[in-house]
């Protein structure tokens, strides 16, 4: 369903002529890229991209925003042309973002777009990963035909002065337009590259955690020998408060989520007190 969700999406931005319309479609077929992430078991490829993702897709809708700006609310990105040289810098920041869109290698798309692809293909999944590898090389299509459609050169040909009178009527973005549209130009292109690393070591840290309650929750739910029940509900003390909602959501029995419940208020006691002395309070020293 994510990888169908991320391919039909893509085709329909093909034939989108509205600017907004093409980055909205955009949208809908990258998040089936983010899902697909997920259905591999590997949520940090997705949630990697909706990082990476919020970088580059901010900037497209916010320099389409300004290009709707300049051209006096027009859309029809057919009747747009030529703002590559009218509007250099704007032109600058919204490739920069397209290129990351299209995941053109060592933008942020590029290392987010891989991961989910490595994932997919890791989890024996060929058919799904094909689907979205030719969702990605529709995504670098309708990418380029935005970006050449916008900003470069008019086919049909302009009288001087209607040429001069287009110029004129342009409303330039300013710089309170264009410094945002900066940095996220930077992170759409180096954003990727920076965070992987840190990124990544956080979620599986995230994810570890979830993988070890639902493991220890299982244990509880099949029973089994006393000693392998202790043991799981000590590990799932640890995890705090998020280890009794997965206990009760499974419908573990309800001594054992008792039992969880005061391990870990036991635990966050231990932890007050040890802060208490940490602090130097006398009372609770003696105590």
């Amino acid at each position: 369903i994510a990888a169908l969700t991320a391919l039909m999406a893509g085709v329909i931005a093909v034939a989108q002529n509205d600017i907004k319309k093409v980055l909205a479609y955009s949208t809908v077929s990258q998040l089936g890229f983010m899902f697909s992430g997920m259905a591999a078991l590997e949520p940090g490829t997705g949630l990697f991209h909706v990082v990476t993702h919020a970088f580059f897709k901010a900037l497209l809708f916010l320099g389409a925003g300004a290009v709707i700006h300049a051209l006096h609310g027009e859309q029809d990105i057919r009747k747009m042309g030529g703002l590559g040289k009218k509007l250099p810098a704007l032109a600058l920041v919204f490739v920069a973002g397209g290129l990351a869109l299209a995941g053109m290698p060592f933008t942020s798309g590029f290392f987010s777009k891989g991961a989910i692809l490595a994932a997919v293909w890791g989890a024996g999944q060929p058919i799904h990963f094909g689907v979205l590898a030719a969702t990605a090389l529709i995504t670098a299509f309708y990418t380029t035909r935005l970006c050449i459609l916008v900003f470069g050169s008019k086919h049909e040909e302009h009288h001087e002065g209607e040429a001069k009178h287009e110029e004129h009527a342009l409303h330039k973005p300013g710089f309170l337009m264009m410094a945002p549209l900066a940095i996220l130009a930077v992170l759409s292109l180096g954003g990727g590259a920076v965070l992987a690393g840190p990124l990544a070591s956080w979620l599986d840290r995230t994810w570890e955690t979830e993988k070890t309650i639902s493991k220890h929750v299982a244990v509880l739910k099949a029973g089994g020998e006393a000693k392998d029940l202790r043991k799981a509900r000590a590990e799932l003390s640890k995890r705090g408060d998020r280890a009794v909602e997965a206990a009760v959501a499974a419908k573990a029995a309800p001594e054992h989520v008792e039992e969880i419940r005061k391990g870990v208020h036991h635990i966050h006691e231990i932890h007050v007190r040890m802060m208490l002395l940490d602090q130097g309070d006398p009372f609770r020293r003696r105590h």
